[in-house]
């Protein structure tokens, strides 16, 4: 029951760190071709999608060998 909530405040830290990112730092990046800048705002978008379920199933698998 405690990696429960350990895990669902993990998760929604994650979102919350990862939309403080988008919004005030990602967004305001600027290039003069708009195509080019919404393909790299979009890639970096997915890497950080990628790297916070990473980090999710990161610990999962901890917890779960930790029971086993």
């Amino acid at each position: 029951m405690l990696f429960l909530l350990f895990y669902i405040t993990i998760l929604w830290v994650l979102i919350l760190i990862g939309g403080f990112i988008m919004v005030n730092i990602i967004a305001k990046i600027e290039l003069a071709n708009k195509y080019l800048e919404s393909i790299s705002k979009a890639v970096i978008a997915i890497a950080m999608s990628i790297a916070w379920i990473a980090i999710m199933v990161i610990l999962r698998n901890i917890y779960i060998k930790r029971i086993m």
